[in-house]
C-alpha cells in the first residue's frame, strides 16, 4: 500500500504544480489573513480542496491537517496527512518562484512519506522512510557534518531581532532570509545550507522537511534540543548533526 500511495502522491503533487503555474498565467485572486504579508490565493484553496477531495474519496478513514482548512486534529493515531498547498504564498504572488507544495503522511505518529515540490524548478523532493530522499529520480547524499563558521544558514525574519539568534548569525559564514520554509529545507537537504532556524512553524510548514532532514542523518528539534510536537506550532532548528549540537549549545548557554 505504501508504494501505491507514494506513486499516487507524486502524481497528485505534480498536477497541483500545474494548477499553480496556470494560476500565475491566468491571474490570482489574493486575500490577506493575519497581516498584509500573510496571503492566501484562490490557488492555495483550490489545491487543498483537490487534495482533500481525493483523499476522502479513496481513503475515507484517513485524517487531514492542512493550512487552509479549519479541521483540528488532537491525535496522530492512524493515517494523518499534513498538507501545505502553497508554502511561501507571498513569494508565489510576488516572485513567482521560491515557493513549494508540501505533503507528508504520518502513520500512528511515525513519519512515513514526505514530499516537497519546488514548482518553479520542477524539482520534486520525495521519500519513503528508510529508503532515502530523492530529487526527481536522483538520490540525495547523507548530510555532511560541518561547522557553523563554514555554513550558510537560513533564518526566519521573526528570529532576526532575538539576541541568541543574532549571536548565531555572527558565527555563521552567512545568513539568508528566504521567506519560505520548504525552500529553506530544500537548501539544507541538498547541502547548500548548513541549517534552518525559525521561531514558530505550524506543522504543515515543517512536517515534510523535518522528515527529510532526519532521513539524511540530520536533526530537527526545538531550540533546547527536545523533540518536535507535530501537532503544535513550534520553534525549530534543522541542520546536520555537528552543526546542530553547536547551535543547541549556543541556545542553552544564553
Amino acid at each position: 500500500m505504501i508504494e501505491q500511495l507514494h506513486q499516487e502522491i507524486k502524481a497528485w503533487i505534480k498536477q497541483a504544480g500545474e494548477m499553480a503555474k496556470k494560476g500565475l498565467e491566468d491571474g490570482l485572486t489574493v486575500d490577506t489573513k493575519t497581516s498584509a504579508s500573510d496571503l492566501v490565493t484562490n490557488i492555495d484553496k483550490a489545491i487543498q480542496e483537490s487534495f482533500i477531495a481525493y483523499i476522502y474519496k479513496h481513503y475515507p478513514t484517513h485524517h487531514i491537517l492542512g493550512e487552509e482548512d479549519d479541521t483540528h486534529i488532537t491525535s496522530m493515531n492512524g493515517y494523518v496527512w499534513i498538507i501545505d498547498p502553497i508554502d511561501g504564498t507571498l513569494n508565489y504572488v510576488k516572485e513567482k518562484e521560491n515557493y513549494g507544495i508540501t505533503i507528508s503522511l504520518y502513520i500512528n505518529g511515525q513519519g512515513t512519506l514526505a514530499y516537497i515540490y519546488d514548482v518553479a524548478k520542477s524539482h520534486l523532493y520525495h521519500m519513503i522512510a528508510g529508503q532515502g530522499v530523492y530529487c526527481n529520480e536522483e538520490k540525495l547524499q547523507p548530510l555532511d557534518c560541518g561547522l557553523l563558521k563554514d555554513a550558510v544558514i537560513s533564518i526566519s525574519s521573526s528570529a532576526l531581532d532575538i539576541p541568541v539568534y543574532q549571536e548565531i548569525m555572527k558565527k555563521a559564514l552567512s545568513v539568508r532570509v528566504i521567506g519560505c520554509s520548504s525552500q529553506s529545507f530544500i537548501r539544507v537537504i541538498t547541502g547548500k545550507y548548513g541549517a534552518y532556524i525559525s521561531c514558530a512553524l505550524p506543522s504543515w510548514d515543517f512536517a515534510a522537511g523535518a522528515m527529510m532532514i532526519k532521513e539524511l542523518g540530520g536533526k530537527c528539534t526545538q531550540p533546547a534540543g527536545t523533540d518536535l510536537n507535530i501537532l503544535q506550532k513550534t520553534p525549530i532548528i534543522a541542520s546536520s548533526g555537528t552543526i546542530h549540537q553547536e547551535l543547541i549549545n549556543m541556545v542553552k548557554g544564553c
